[in-house]
């Protein structure tokens, strides 16, 4: 009898811990935005531009508009 309320308190703290995560995560603010109409501010001299060198394609056809 003892190991079932054992159980019991066990699985009620599991989830008040769970709820105290998800409710402090519930009124931080979203970091997300809205990617085609918000775009991030790139530093001046970024460097990500890409580069395919067609020399060294191996026919994946993955770099076929650069």
């Amino acid at each position: 009898m003892k190991e079932y309320f054992s159980n019991i308190w066990i699985g009620l703290s599991t989830v008040a811990i769970g709820m105290k995560v998800t409710f402090k995560h519930l009124f931080v603010p979203a970091v997300t935005i809205q990617y085609p109409s918000v775009r991030v501010e790139l530093p001046e001299r970024e460097r990500n531009r890409l580069y395919v060198n067609m020399d060294d394609c191996i026919g994946h056809d993955q770099c076929w508009c650069a």
